[in-house]
């Protein structure tokens, strides 16, 4: 998933490393708050709410891609 998003959404390095460790963080804050409970109010030194705010922001850049662009293909995605 980190893969995909950051090389669907991603234009350069730079964004794509960007966007591929905030799926991860938040991914990793979903996982603590379904088996522990709750999150803490800072993850690998930033403020969860900060990297909640971008992994909507993400998801719903994502979500208007689809919704604009088609069902990706995701050989070119993944391998151009």
């Amino acid at each position: 998933m980190r893969i995909r998003g950051a090389r669907l959404l991603g234009h350069s390095f730079e964004e794509r490393q960007k966007i591929q460790r905030t799926i991860r963080d938040v991914y990793e804050l979903r996982s603590k708050a379904v088996h522990g409970g709750s999150v803490p109010p800072e993850h690998r030194g930033e403020a969860t709410n900060r990297i909640l705010h971008e992994g909507s922001r993400i998801a719903a850049a994502a979500i208007e891609k689809q919704i604009l662009g088609g069902r990706p293909d995701w050989d070119r995605v993944l391998l151009e």
